[in-house]
């Protein structure tokens, strides 16, 4: 019931009004979905594994820092490719002879 509520919600209303100090982190979370998705499970089988460390606040703290620091590093290596991708022919050819 609360999931369809949401997604109603989200579909009924077109933007949503947010304070300017809130959409970084909105975006931050947005962005880095996929990444908290794929890094939570290693996260939390890691923490298993350490005496005194299988809090579940501590585990979902964790898992948010991992993702949104992997979805950092995964723009920032795809905007380093991407420039690197973008240079001209003559500077790549210099560079070659």
């Amino acid at each position: 019931g609360v999931f369809l509520a949401c997604g109603l919600l989200l579909v009924a209303t077109p933007r949503l009004r947010m304070p300017k100090w809130s959409s970084a982190a909105v975006f931050a979370l947005a962005g880095a979905s996929l990444w908290i998705y794929l890094t939570h499970m290693i996260v939390r089988d890691g923490l298993r594994h350490i005496p005194g460390l299988g809090a579940p606040l501590l585990g979902f703290v964790l898992a948010m820092a991992f993702g949104i620091g992997f979805w950092m590093l995964w723009r920032r290596g795809a905007a380093f490719i991407a420039q690197a991708l973008k240079r001209p022919a003559s500077v790549t050819a210099d560079a070659a002879a």
